[in-house]
């Protein structure tokens, strides 16, 4: 609901996760309407009652959230913003717990990661094969696992340091709803890549 209300509010930054994936899903769950009265929000509509005119109870009450953040406008919104809404994604209190065990693994990939950037770019340093073979089996074995990590790991080794492009090459689900713990651990790696450079947070890498 924060991320419908932040493209609302002029913040486009969720608005492809929300067109292509989050919104699509919500329709398919059974919250009918719910697309179609994001972007008449999106386009200036603040009447709630015609909003909610032919949804259901519970999607009418989504699209008054939304339009009760929208309401709060940009200054009010902003301090109640995260990670996960500015990426137009629920919250996951679990996914901490599952990658705690992984962070070894994630900072081997960060590492590699950051080491072939260097090689690619001329910037000194030569190809760690050794570590490179154990960071593509970790990777075989959580591809396998239904991890989308290979094509993230791809575009950090080669420079992209981007939290959107990132995202947008998450793909859905077998079962069609969105891979939001891939997502998640694309953005711990890119994290843990600009740790390793010495730069800043994923928050501010557009």
């Amino acid at each position: 609901f924060k991320a419908v209300a932040m493209v609302a509010l002029g913040d486009n930054g969720p608005r492809s996760a929300l067109e292509n994936v989050r919104l699509p899903s919500m329709e398919a769950d059974g919250w009918k309407g719910m697309a179609g009265a994001s972007n008449r929000i999106w386009g200036g509509e603040r009447d709630a009652t015609a909003l909610c005119a032919s949804l259901d109870p519970n999607t009418a009450l989504f699209v008054r959230k939304v339009l009760g953040y929208v309401s709060m406008g940009t200054g009010g919104l902003a301090p109640l913003l995260d990670a996960d809404a500015r990426a137009g994604m629920p919250a996951d209190r679990e996914f901490e717990g599952i990658v705690a065990p992984l962070r070894p693994y994630v900072d081997r990939m960060a590492r590699s990661a950051v080491q072939q950037t260097r090689v690619s770019f001329g910037a000194g340093g030569a190809p760690d094969e050794e570590g490179a073979a154990e960071v593509n089996t970790f990777v075989e074995q959580m591809e396998k696992a239904n991890w989308q990590i290979r094509t993230p790991l791809d575009m950090l080794s080669a420079g992209v340091r981007s939290r959107e492009d990132l995202l947008e090459c998450i793909g859905p689900l077998g079962n069609g709803k969105p891979d939001d713990r891939s997502a998640r651990l694309a953005v711990v790696l890119l994290e843990a890549v600009l740790k390793e450079e010495g730069g800043g947070d994923a928050m501010d890498t557009a």
